[in-house]
């Protein structure tokens, strides 16, 4: 997990050179009052595996979880691409995700 906050594509995994990011799990979460869009992507600018839309109340936190027990998996990327988390606009938005990766 980590944080971030610029506008655009924001790497959270990197690739792996034969294996597939499987997310089972994630968490976001914001104190901004401005509505971003976090989009999950497979590689920087690629396709949308997950879209969230945040916006916190003034001097409140807000945010998005979502997991699945094992075996399944929520989405995941294709082999040797990383996982990325663009955002629409410069909130910062703390994440973490759960994750196996897998041919």
């Amino acid at each position: 997990g980590g944080s971030c906050n610029s506008s655009g594509n924001n790497v959270l995994i990197a690739a792996d050179a034969t294996n597939r990011i499987k997310v089972k799990g994630f968490t976001l979460s914001t104190l901004s009052n401005t509505a971003v869009t976090a989009i999950f992507q497979n590689g920087n600018g690629g396709s949308t595996l997950w879209q969230v839309v945040l916006q916190a109340a003034t001097n409140t936190s807000t945010g998005a979880n979502l997991a699945t027990p094992a075996p399944d998996w929520l989405f995941g990327t294709d082999a040797n691409t990383l996982l990325c988390l663009n955002l629409s606009s410069g909130q910062t938005i703390h994440w973490a995700c759960s994750f196996f990766k897998e041919p």
